[in-house]
């Protein structure tokens, strides 16, 4: 391998921040595409509007992040079309291969995430971005983990079809279960064989009941000051954290005493707490099988002895 050197983000990009499309009435043949985080993750087709006069363009594979938002932090590759005002390209250095580069960054987008700064809507820290180090080698050497790195990521886009197949089924399976339920003998229950009664949620059987949550869990909600990350031995958890639903054993980089906590005045998220989030990405839910504190983007719910956890 050839001698690696470490060079600061701020030493070979330049930064373009997109702007906000024109609101003036347009034809449909001056419409452009205008990039959203989940056209890029092939989530959904884009947008279209007429690009203002300021408006900046980007082509395939050009390198941004996602400045604003819930998700501050995401490093993504870009399609041919306008930048939104969300998002800033980098333009980076010859020295650096496009591919081997977009991983380099890609490496450090948990910790971006974890270090956003704002009390509204969370934001990049450029500071933080710009004293990123990147591992810098030979131009053959970048193409060749570049090369590694993709054919990892193709293998992980097929068995993300082949996840999203099975999620298709589990959340009708779901709805049956939780709507529904399971008679003694394993049966899934139906009006042509059990009781059923109306309830503000629909149809249910006769032997449930529909209570708020306040009535089965305490309630959990962080506090607005973020405390000091002292290391401690108590993880800090933010919404990256849990982005898989369900996730169990959460850790996380960065962690806090419970002296921090206490001057802080934050609140600690015991084990089975079942956490949810309640900013951007709204109703992604998780149990903690360890006591963590969390940032502002979550919030918590600690179940009494009528209900489980996993049920929640």
């Amino acid at each position: 391998m050839s001698e690696m050197e470490r060079i600061y983000l701020s030493k070979i990009v330049t930064f373009e921040k997109g702007k906000p499309p024109s609101q003036i009435p347009i034809n449909e043949s001056e419409l452009e595409p205008y990039l959203t985080p989940d056209y890029l993750r092939g989530k959904n087709n884009p947008d279209y509007t007429k690009p203002g006069l300021n408006a900046v363009r980007v082509e395939d594979g050009e390198i941004i992040v996602l400045w604003d938002g819930s998700n501050a932090g995401e490093i993504l590759k870009a399609k041919k079309g306008i930048l939104a005002s969300t998002m800033m390209k980098l333009n980076h250095s010859y020295e650096f291969e496009k591919e081997y580069f977009y991983y380099a960054l890609k490496g450090w987008e948990h910790f971006l995430k974890s270090q956003t700064s704002g009390s509204g809507i969370p934001h990049v820290d450029k500071e933080i971005l710009e004293n990123i180090l990147l591992q810098k080698f030979s131009k053959p050497e970048q193409t060749k983990i570049a090369e590694v790195l993709s054919t990892v990521d193709k293998a992980i886009e097929q068995t993300e079809v082949l996840i999203a197949k099975q999620q298709r089924i589990k959340t009708g399976l779901m709805q049956d279960l939780l709507t529904k339920g399971i008679d003694k003998y394993g049966n899934l229950r139906n009006e042509k064989t059990h009781k059923f009664k109306d309830s503000p949620l629909g149809r249910i059987p006769v032997e449930w009941e529909v209570v708020t949550i306040g009535k089965v869990a305490e309630s959990i909600v962080p506090g607005r000051d973020k405390p000091i990350l002292d290391g401690g031995s108590i993880p800090w958890i933010t919404l990256p954290d849990i982005d898989a639903i369900y996730l169990r054993n959460n850790k996380s980089n960065l962690s806090l005493s419970k002296t921090a906590i206490k001057a802080a005045n934050a609140r600690l998220m015991p084990k089975n707490t079942v956490l949810m989030s309640c900013i951007g990405e709204f109703g992604i839910a998780t149990i903690l099988d360890i006591d963590v504190v969390a940032n502002q983007q979550l919030h918590g719910f600690v179940c009494n002895d009528v209900i489980l956890p996993e049920w929640l």
